[in-house]
């Protein structure tokens, strides 16, 4: 540090004296004018700030902003001596010339020439006015270059709102607020002055300020106020990334905001100062608006809540859970007494608030694209809604019946805001249209404000100037009721959209017997029908879908209950107002709101074993359930939770003395809300909750070999499986009341099982297993509580490869387990080396371990197929950014996919990331300054299908004895801590499905159909595809499923010329044939309703062409392609196109953050298309796909054939 602290100390004094009017040295681009933004803060939010924020700051210290810095922290000296960088702690203290170094030892240190920007600043005075930023903000501006539009740009309108008396309307339009008269759109003023793009904007009570808010993205957020009669603008920031809501309390005395850093923040409008942070939304906030008492503030985000907050004490009252995408917008009925809320679902959703707690009362879907934003007519009697799809749209308010809409918008509709009489509507445009309508007449807008197209837009036109618009694809969205009852014939209505003229009801299980109802014509969008449910039928999801004469629906499913349901009668939160049940029922009812709870009352025999089993979590429950069962005195006598690996929670009690009981059912994590419902089979019936063995050896004549436990099981608890095939086993068991509720699961094997032997915790105690073999135990803490861990012995010769698997959480236990592969002697068994050969780090944001995309600080030097080591986890790349702003792409299945034994997991910001190589175990290299790391044979959750089961494929390296341990990740232990440990030879396998699995096909056109891979057991093999099956008139282009890949694209066509299929339409499968090992593996692809079945639909929206349509390309080429574009149906909106189906390693380039786009209007696109060096010689087929975004509607062009030059490919198989 002495170093660094020398060449820091010339450089600030060759700084500080040269004089003013000085002639600049050549080198001055080296010494820009200090900033704090750009020398400062810049490094404090590098190295700092994790340590040192508003939220946590280590002595006494924040970093978060400059007048932070200036207070200093608890230890009383001065951080920064303006002019003075001797005397300045805080740079003393990163020199390393005072104690405590910081960054602290270990941490990242910053670089020499970031401490000499420091030194600069605090030289030249310490000041914080950098001319081209927000002054006083402490935002981080980046240094970005300045690309300059080509043309006229005209900005988008994201915001609008009245004020109270209806005679001025304020648009946001970029940095700018346009005042508006709001009869003749006459422009008054514009408020300018704000230094980065504005998302908000609102009137106060009393009509005097406007205030609007924004601020740059990532960086931070602010707000400006301005007084109508002209008086300058004050702000106010405190947001780390831009605000997107912003609303006023009714007695405009606060103002609220909301930021994309997931904040809320509440602000005395008189001082400008914060009076409160609100935390709790996990993702951006994007609207806030407060009840008309003022008591009550709502807000909506990306984490797709709508949460109800107490203003007084700045806490979280509700959080409401039903929406199921990220949510834009938010207000209150002018009664208070409801919340409605939309966003990316596409659903229009209102809850009743009672100030307390909030209930859904009516949601209906209601545009066919995102919903952007909302609002009520002052009356509370119609609302109103703006949607992606270029719609607005009308509603009565009670019954969410639609009321009339407004089409063939410019663009669209980002913004709405209603006067205070109701009459007038205003909307504000993405192509900078600001329009006025008439809510009580049917007449084209006024437009108040020209953008980029101002053609008037008609509400409705005359039958004959109507273009004729493509008919939607028949939609199934949902089944009325969702439960019904075994041995009864249930009626449904059946929700969507084009299908009341479904002419086939398909059922699964297909053994069940179902009927189209006759309709009454009245609604296009929804049908009945009946399903008899036999009295035998197990507890289950059953499945519906329609066909039409225009196409397929997907699925939709119900549940089907044992017993009569019962709903509970409110309140029903204490023993005497518990609902009183007489079983056996179905207990139907919700955890309505935090901290509620459900009691009923029931009466039991003596010696009656009562069984409570909840569902619900199945079939979308967000209920996380804890059921206990009370005597008259409150005593618990049992009590059950629903764990995280299991659906449902279950108790039973046995009771000793005939009485009335208590059953109460309430929230682990005490939440509530509509979305927390529950359905619990009451009464004394059989049910199995799991089995111990989990596996026996086929052929196995000892009737008690396998012991079920459960309820009411009586000799059935003994599972004599003499005569039944190997395999997976779900059986239902038979006893004196009847067949289980439900399955036990269990392995039925060609290979010995046996049961562990105690004690096993030490290799000396271990277990010989043979191999092919598998051992059913349970982790449990030795009486001398040590142990927790179980050691199982097996032999193995050199050059074997052994598939060591766990089956655990799947069976029900509660063992989230970890394996490890030991020497006879106990010690790890190494696999490889992992040498770290570059650094880089996460930014952004952090990544949990799911996402296959991870942003990195820089890439360079990374190359495809390069494997990274972030944390205990290895991953491999599959594509890399083309651009600043997009992510690493690795290796994915359901998930991102962990190598050699390692398992995905979360990641934060700023975390290491290291590019390695992999060597032989054991090898060692001369220091470099990067971890070095041997990797052993370990493994924690096992991958796509296995959960968190463990699951290991083992080289052995030698001939000899091996040990392997398993425990729980977490060092638990007990007797619901049981498992399978299966050691055999690995059977590489693979199944194929269609998606969507029932096509419709558009008469001259080509619609992309997704074939998906389950890859089984390690194998990563080609797979290729073929379509077998289709009717006379249609064709299937054959498709290959590259090595680790997942899936690929293959088109069904239909010529235009036909116009039936005929009746064998339901022949369809899907065929992948792979080479694994020495053999040849076909497997074939159906659905739940059998084989697939494919359907004509109306001719395509667009129609897409491709040229050259076969084109060669060499390693390391690139190839440009030319498309072209028929629009259909007058359909003339922006067309984002999709290139499928190029292999690993061939990608476009040059797409930008939207992809291939063909803007509104024009009709041709050219994109580029770039072999990697060490793509294999291969032959494809490949697709450009057009969609319609406001339906999605895809259609593809013909196949462009692509040859690839590259090496030779090796035979894929099994690994």
């Amino acid at each position: 540090m002495r170093r660094i602290s020398l060449m820091i100390v010339c450089l600030v004094a060759a700084y500080a004296a040269m004089p003013v009017g000085a002639e600049e040295p050549v080198d001055k681009q080296e010494f820009p004018a200090p900033s704090y933004s750009r020398d400062v803060q810049r490094v404090f939010k590098k190295y700092c700030i994790a340590c040192h924020n508003e939220d946590e700051q280590e002595s006494g210290l924040s970093l978060h902003d400059f007048s932070a810095l200036m207070r200093g922290g608890d230890s009383g000296e001065k951080l920064i001596v303006p002019g003075k960088p001797a005397e300045s702690w805080l740079l003393l203290l990163l020199q390393g010339e005072e104690e405590p170094q910081m960054p602290p030892e270990g941490e990242k240190q910053p670089r020499a020439e970031e401490i000499a920007g420091i030194a600069r600043w605090i030289a030249a005075g310490a000041k914080n006015s950098d001319a081209d930023e927000v002054k006083s903000t402490g935002y981080d501006a980046p240094d970005v270059p300045q690309v300059l539009p080509q043309g006229p740009v005209t900005p988008a309108i994201v915001s609008v709102a009245v004020s109270p008396d209806g005679k001025r309307l304020a648009a946001v339009r970029h940095r700018e607020v346009v005042l508006l008269n709001a009869d003749d759109g006459k422009v008054i003023t514009n408020f300018k002055g704000a230094e980065h793009p504005l998302n908000a904007v609102a009137f106060s009570p009393d009509g005097q300020w406007i205030a609007a808010a924004g601020g740059p993205a990532g960086i931070g957020g602010s707000v400006r106020l301005w007084k109508i009669d002209g008086e300058p603008a004050r702000g106010f920031h405190g947001h780390d990334d831009s605000i997107y809501g912003l609303a006023f309390s009714p007695d405009g005395k606060l103002l609220a905001t909301s930021s994309y850093d997931k904040l809320i923040k509440l602000w005395d409008v008189a001082t400008g100062q914060e009076a409160a942070t609100l935390k709790h939304h996990t993702a951006a906030v994007f609207d806030v608006a407060f009840s008309p008492d003022g008591k009550t503030l709502a807000s909506v985000g990306d984490d797709q809540t709508v949460k109800l907050w107490d203003v007084a004490s700045g806490k979280r009252m509700v959080t409401l859970s039903e929406p199921t995408g990220s949510m834009n917008a938010v207000e209150f009925h002018p009664s208070g007494k409801e919340v409605v809320a939309v966003g990316i679902d596409k659903t229009l959703r209102v809850w009743n608030w009672d100030g307390k707690s909030a209930k859904i009362r009516k949601s209906v879907f209601a545009h066919d694209a995102i919903v952007l934003d909302v609002a009520y007519a002052p009356d509370g009697k119609t609302l109103f809604t703006a949607a992606e799809d270029g719609r607005i749209k009308a509603w009565d308010a009670v019954g969410l019946n639609l009321l009339r809409t407004v089409e063939n918008l410019t663009d669209w509709p980002h913004a709405l805001a209603v006067r205070p009489d109701g009459k007038r509507i205003f909307a504000g445009l993405y192509d900078g249209n600001l329009l006025a309508f008439d809510t009580e007449k049917s007449q084209p807008p006024q437009v108040l404000i020209a953008g980029r197209r101002a053609e008037p837009v008609a509400e409705e036109k005359p039958e004959s100037a109507k273009v004729a618009e493509r008919p939607r694809d028949p939609e199934l969205s949902s089944i009325s009721p969702r439960t019904a009852v075994r041995g009864t014939t249930a009626k449904f209505t059946l929700s969507g959209r084009n299908i009341a003229d479904a002419d086939a009801l398909f059922v699964a299980p297909g053994d069940l017997k179902a009927k189209l109802l006759p309709s009454d014509g009245k609604d296009p969008n929804k049908i009945q029908c009946e399903v008899e449910l036999p009295a035998d039928l197990m507890p289950r999801m059953v499945s519906l879908r329609l066909h039409t004469p225009t196409g397929s629906t997907g699925s939709r499913a119900f549940y089907v209950g044992p017993f009569a349901e019962q709903g509970e009668k409110e309140a029903n939160d204490t023993p005497e107002t518990a609902t009183v049940a007489e079983l056996p029922k179905t207990l139907v009812g919700t955890i309505n709101r935090k901290g509620d709870r459900d009691l009923w009352r029931f009466d039991a025999p003596a010696g009656a074993e009562i069984v409570f089993a909840l569902r619900g979590t199945g079939f979308g429950s967000k209920l996380d359930a804890e059921l206990s069962i009370l005597d008259e005195a409150g005593k618990v006598l049992a009590r059950s939770q629903r764990h995280p690996n299991q659906r449902d929670a279950v108790i039973g009690y046995r009771f000793e003395n005939a009485g009335s009981y208590l059953l109460r059912v309430e929230d682990l994590r005490f939440s509530g809300g509509g979305g927390h419902y529950y359905y619990i089979h009451a009464g004394q019936f059989p049910y199995v909750e799991g089995v111990f063995p989990l596996g026996v050896t086929a052929g196995a004549k000892n009737a008690d070999v396998l012991q079920a436990r459960g309820f009411n099981l009586g000799d059935a608890s003994q599972i004599d499986v003499e005569g039944k095939s190997p395999g997976d086993r779900n059986d239902r068991l038979k006893t004196e009341l009847g067949p289980t509720l439900n399955t036990v699961r269990y392995e039925l094997s060609e290979f010995p099982e046996v049961v562990e032997v105690e004690p096993n915790d030490t290799p000396a105690q271990a277990q010989l297993l043979s191999v092919p073999g598998a051992l059913s135990g349970r982790v449990m803490t030795s009486s001398e509580g040590s142990g927790a861990a179980d050691v199982v012995a097996f032999e193995a010769k050199q050059g074997d490869r052994l598939l060591i698997q766990v089956s655990a959480r799947r069976a029900g236990s509660l063992l989230d387990s970890v394996i490890e592969i030991l020497t006879a002697e106990g010690e790890p068994v190494g696999r490889q080396t992992l040498q770290a050969v570059s650094e880089t780090f996460i930014t952004l944001r952090d990544h949990s371990s799911k996402r296959d995309g991870i942003r990195l600080q820089n890439w360079d030097g990374f190359e495809i197929n390069d494997y990274l080591m972030l944390g205990g986890e290895v991953i491999k790349i599959r594509a890399l950014p083309l651009g600043p702003d997009e992510d690493v792409k690795f290796f994915a299945n359901g998930g991102r996919l962990g190598y050699f034994g390692t398992t995905p997991q979360g990641h934060a910001v700023n975390s290491s990331v290291y590019k390695i190589e992999v060597h032989p175990p054991g090898q060692s290299f001369p220091p470099s300054g990067l971890p070095i790391v041997a990797l052993n044979y370990r493994n924690d959750d096992g991958g796509p299908g296995l959960g968190s089961d463990s699951q290991l494929f083992f080289d052995v390296p030698a001939d000899g004895k091996y040990l392997v341990r398993i425990n729980d990740v977490r060092g638990l232990s007990g007797d619901d801590f049981f498992y399978r440990l299966a050691i055999r030879r690995p059977q590489p396998d693979f199944r194929i499905s269609m998606n969507p699995a029932d096509p419709n096909i558009p008469r001259g056109g080509n619609l992309p159909v997704t074939i998906n891979a389950s890859r089984l057991e390690g194998f990563d093999g080609a797979i290729d595809v073929r379509i077998e099956g289709l009717p006379a008139g249609i064709t299937a282009t054959a498709g290959r499923i590259g090595p680790d890949d997942s899936s690929c694209v293959v088109t069904f066509s239909a010529p235009e010329s036909v116009e039936t299929l005929g009746t064998e339409t339901r022949n369809v499968q899907a065929i992948g044939t792979a080479t694994v090992g020495d053999k040849t593996v076909e497997q074939r692809s159906s659905t739940g309703f059998g084989l697939h079945q494919v359907s004509l639909a109306p001719p395509p929206t667009l129609e897409v062409a491709v040229s050259p349509q076969e084109a060669v390309i060499e390693p390391g080429q690139e190839v440009r392609f030319q498309l072209k574009l028929k629009r259909n149906y007058g359909f003339n909106s922006r067309v984002p196109i999709a290139v499928q189906n190029l292999p690993h390693g061939i990608r476009v380039l040059h797409v930008g953050l939207n992809g291939v786009l063909i803007p509104e209007g024009q009709t041709e696109q050219s994109f580029v298309v770039k072999c990697e060096p060490w793509v294999p010689r291969q032959k494809i087929s490949f697709y450009a796909t057009a969609r319609v975004e406001a339906t999605g509607e895809r259609n593809s062009s013909v196949p462009i054939l692509l040859e690839a030059t590259g090496v030779p490919s090796a035979v894929a198989g099994g690994r």
